[in-house]
């Protein structure tokens, strides 16, 4: 079951959208099929696979639009790996930055997410709308999967990013900077259960 939220205009709902990693291909989202795929395969009987051994090119060509977080504790968590095309779109490399910087989008504490979502192990479905510094803007997906050390080390989240379509390009001047906006947000149940605290405000 997914918990989710939204965050546009109008009143966020919990329970929107039910699905469980099984069924994220009703997303239609080929990117995030492969890293479901790799995730089920490479987990075995455990909760989630081992941070340690998760092999990344089984993702194939759907890596360039993949990221790696690495999470030391509540409060450090950097990018491990990010994946071309996500570099391009952003017109830098956010590789070895704070994750938690990226996310102050997010109308909710992102790092208490990063760490209930650890916890259970569960992963993370969310929707947001970018605008990049050239004026494109667009409505994107992101699935987030957990990745649990065996050895004590280091956890990491993988990451799907799936671009959407163009809303328009915003008129004036090119910025330097990068704005999201979040629309929903979803708890995905990858066979442990969701957190029991919902995702809001």
């Amino acid at each position: 079951m997914v918990n989710s939220a939204r965050f546009d205009s109008v009143p966020h709902f919990l329970g929107e959208r039910p699905f469980d990693i099984g069924s994220l291909a009703t997303l239609k989202q080929p990117g995030f099929d492969a890293l479901a795929r790799a995730w089920l395969r490479q987990r075995g009987d455990a909760p989630a696979p081992d941070a340690d051994t998760f092999d990344l090119l089984e993702i194939g060509q759907h890596l360039e639009n993949a990221t790696c977080i690495n999470v030391k504790d509540d409060k450090r968590a950097t990018y491990r790996f990010v994946g071309p095309a996500i570099c391009e779109r952003l017109q830098t490399d956010p590789t070895g930055k704070d994750f938690a910087e990226s996310l102050k989008h997010l109308p909710f504490d992102a790092m208490s997410a990063v760490w209930m979502g650890l916890s259970v192990p569960a992963g993370l479905h969310t929707i947001y709308r970018i605008t990049y510094s050239s004026g494109k803007h667009t409505e994107n997906q992101s699935l987030y999967l957990p990745l649990i050390s065996k050895s004590g080390g280091d956890n990491h989240l993988w990451s799907m990013q799936a671009m959407g379509t163009t809303i328009r390009y915003k008129t004036g001047n090119p910025t330097s900077s990068v704005i999201k906006q979040t629309v929903a947000a979803n708890w995905v149940d990858v066979g442990s259960g969701t957190p029991s605290t919902p995702l809001s405000r």
